[in-house]
């Protein structure tokens, strides 16, 4: 096929720049496998090598056509089969023979279809008809999952020479080139008419068009042979690859575009680059570097090799990732395509085995057979783990399909009464490999329920929960991750913020059914760690054992235990709203206080406490609020709670320029349309704090710090402006001398304190992680005076 071997650039002589081209393609595949943010659209190689395939084979084709005055159709197959077989049967058996360490055990009798689609190039359809898209690759993947492009190619190497050479015999290259065009044409045309993204992506009919691309710039070539010879065709071809590739790093699989018609689009630019790797120039120059023609001649058996080597070098095995975890996967990749080339691949396809072709097929056919056999034996009978298992289907978790085993029976003894054996509590372990760790030590004393997805797989599966489960642990694994490491700036953030949300579908299918929920990471202490933090904070059924070692018993403790009401134990529970900076006082008290005070919190990050349409930071920085927590949301959240305290803490929010439903155009606070909107909003909240006798208190807010944020400062920002601290400062004064029941928390003397000694706000905003634990102490001292201080007060 196009992923190796030598290629001429006529009927005979031998063009290394197309070697460097499948180095460029092959190179693409792996950084977008590895994965890597910056090579989102690696996937695109896959269509360049289809290009490439479409070009070589149509120029052979019709080169011999040329000569001879026919296509001899079983020389040209049995030439395929020499060239694919050997490595594709090879890569199926390491498949196999990973597939303990790589596959999960209730995905192992998958494997066998697997097996038997890539052993007969059918894997695409194979896919498709599992309901498997390619964006789904890494929830749940299988190693024989890229034989989807092989099997696209070889069903080309079928159905195309034989076209050519009844059409070329017929008609001549004109009718050939009317008839590959009115095909391409049908394929793009079905590509737009299809809704399915994934139909579009791995259906033969519909990529067809990126091979037969190809097709007709070799009949271009072959019509006007001085094409190659142009140095224009160079400049053309260096800025179709300058498409390929920046497009490699800019598009994603969900990038609508590419499948109403792009994917053509990319290989009319993958066809210039073909073309411009024969001719004269640059071009040509760069890609005919000896390291990028090794890599090329090599490529086939590396694009074999390396998916299934990447999963079994995955982070959680090797302790690695990024750029170290990458080299060691190309270095083995590398080393075992080269042995496959030295000693597989280019022996049988030399002669120097197998000369006698009809030897060759039928030793094809034997191998392939055992390789079917041998795909059957080991994974028929596979049963899941001893473990209950939730029912996985080509990498979409179905929770629904969690079913409680039947009782067995009761066991009578020959004198005795029956013996019925106590259930065990059944847990749900949520995740990628990580969560491994977890269901191992929850065996003795428990019934894991494994569950293996990424959270993104988990999340968009949108099934039910098993109400049999007693308890649930998430992890948040390296896999999950991978999808971020590598990102930088605004592309970083969209991916954290995007994984937070899985992680948050996921708790909250379980928590919504009353199930409670253990969080565990399995990385760093970063913005992901944190979201556990707000996750837990936020839901009386969550918990953080932020190390998957210590979940098992935090689950199986939460699973055990009887449920209470928080606050029956003595501690002052606390509901606690406002914007991003209540929520480091939130963890503060949680950490420092948690045998003192219980914690629920309710805020929202960027999120006024009044009910604002939009909030504006400065002129062209705008955002929507309109989805921001409210006071129905807090009391939906405080039912059955029956808070002792509601904690209001807004700053940097309450001292932007606010929207305001009623109101046009922008105010502040201070203007007589906020400050009634505040009164409003305290009217509210303490009918709200009124159901449980709770006390109303609003932190006051400190001036910014002089901390960094980007290339400008919070402290320069406009809500930093002191006469807004002062006029957001004099309400809460003005509420705490008018009410009983509201008291002002002096905040900014607390905050002044810590400060003294150091910095504590490195944007001069929010609380650093190390100095949540010391406030949150502070606070919580500072909360207990007040409500013990009360008359009446319920706690003390």
């Amino acid at each position: 096929m196009g992923r190796g071997g030598g290629t001429s650039s006529s009927a005979g002589a031998y063009e290394p720049g197309i070697d460097g081209l499948r180095a460029v393609a092959v190179g693409l595949v792996l950084l977008f496998h590895a994965p890597f943010g910056w090579a989102s659209g690696g996937f695109l190689g896959v269509s360049l090598f289809f290009t490439l395939s479409g070009f070589l084979i149509t120029r052979l084709l019709v080169a011999e056509h040329a000569s001879s005055g026919r296509i001899d159709l079983i020389a040209f197959w049995t030439r395929r089969l020499r060239r694919l077989a050997p490595a594709a049967t090879a890569c199926i058996v390491l498949a196999l023979a990973l597939a303990p360490w790589i596959v999960a055990a209730e995905q192992r009798r998958g494997l066998r279809w697997d097996a038997w689609s890539a052993l007969t190039y059918w894997a695409n359809w194979r896919s498709l008809a599992g309901g498997q898209g390619y964006s789904e690759l890494f929830a749940d993947p299988g190693p024989l999952d890229h034989f989807w492009s092989l099997a696209i190619e070889e069903q080309f190497y079928v159905v195309v020479p034989a076209l050519t050479a009844v059409v070329l015999t017929r008609f001549g290259r004109r009718g050939l080139a009317l008839v590959v065009g009115g095909i391409t044409a049908l394929s793009v045309l079905a590509s737009v008419c299809t809704d399915s993204a994934d139909l579009v992506y791995a259906g033969t009919h519909t990529r067809a068009a990126e091979l037969l691309i190809g097709a007709l710039a070799a009949l271009a070539v072959s019509r006007w042979p001085d094409v190659t010879a142009a140095r224009t065709t160079g400049a053309v071809g260096a800025l179709g690859l300058a498409v390929v590739v920046t497009a490699s790093g800019t598009v994603g699989l969900s990038d609508g575009w590419l499948y109403e018609g792009g994917l053509a689009a990319i290989a009319v630019a993958s066809a210039a680059a073909v073309v411009g790797a024969t001719a004269p120039g640059p071009l040509r120059r760069v890609l005919s570097a000896a390291p990028l023609v090794a890599v090329g001649r090599r490529s086939y058996g590396l694009y074999l090799v390396h998916w299934p080597l990447y999963l079994l070098l995955s982070p959680d095995r090797t302790g690695l990732d990024g750029a170290p975890l990458l080299a060691g996967r190309l270095a083995a990749s590398g080393a075992l395509a080269w042995a496959s080339y030295r000693w597989l691949e280019q022996p049988i396809r030399a002669r120097e085995r197998l000369r006698d072709d009809r030897r060759m097929v039928a030793a094809t056919g034997a191998t392939a057979g055992a390789v079917a056999v041998l795909a059957a034996l080991g994974t028929l009978g596979v049963a899941p783990a001893a473990s209950a298992t939730a029912a996985v289907a080509d990498g979409v978790t179905d929770f629904g399909a969690l079913r409680r085993p039947a009782a067995s029976p009761a066991e009578a003894e020959p004198d005795g009464p029956a013996v019925t054996s106590a259930p065990r509590v059944r847990i749900a372990i949520v995740g990628s490999a990580a969560a491994d760790t977890v269901a191992d030590a929850l065996t003795a004393r428990a019934e894991p329920v494994r569950i293996h997805c990424d959270l993104p797989a988990c999340a968009a599966a949108g099934t039910t929960v098993d109400m049999t489960i007693d308890a649930a642990v998430v992890v948040l694994g390296q896999r999950d991750r991978d999808t971020v490491d590598g990102l930088t700036g605004d592309a970083q953030v969209d991916a954290f913020v995007t994984l937070a949300e899985a992680l948050a579908a996921v708790v909250d299918r379980y928590t919504d059914a009353d199930v409670p929920v253990v969080l565990a990471d399995a990385g760093p202490d970063d913005f992901l760690r944190s979201r556990l933090g707000v996750l837990d904070l936020s839901s009386e059924l969550v918990v953080v054992a932020a190390d998957p070692a210590d979940a098992a018993a935090a689950a199986a403790s939460l699973a055990d235990a009887s449920p209470s009401r928080p606050g029956d134990d003595g501690r002052i529970t606390v509901l606690i709203v406002g914007d991003s900076t209540s929520y480091g006082i939130a963890d503060g008290l949680h950490a420092a206080a948690g045998d003192r005070v219980h914690v629920l919190w309710a805020g929202g990050a960027n999120c006024p406490l009044v009910p604002a349409i939009r909030m504006r930071w400065w002129e062209g920085n705008e955002f929507d609020t309109s989805e921001c927590p409210t006071v129905e949301t807090w009391a939906e959240a405080a039912a059955g709670l029956e808070p002792d305290v509601v904690l209001a803490v807004s700053s940097f929010a309450e001292q932007t320029e606010l929207q305001l439903g009623d109101a046009d155009g922008w105010s502040v606070v201070g203007d007589p349309a906020v400050d009634a909107a505040h009164d409003r909003w305290l009217t509210d909240v303490r009918a709200l704090a009124a159901r449980s006798d709770a006390v109303v208190v609003v932190a006051d807010s400190p001036p910014f710090a002089e901390g960094s944020f980007a290339e400008g400062s919070f402290a320069d920002a406009p809500m930093a402006d002191a006469g807004r601290i002062a006029s957001w400062n004099s309400t809460i004064r003005r509420w705490d001398e008018a009410y009983d029941d509201v008291v002002r928390l002096p905040w900014t003397d607390i905050l002044g304190d810590l400060e003294a000694s150091g910095t504590v706000r490195g944007d001069g905003v929010h609380l650093d992680h190390e100095a949540r634990p010391q406030a949150g102490a502070l606070v919580a001292d500072a909360v207990e005076a007040i409500v013990t201080g009360l008359p009446g007060g319920r706690v003390g």
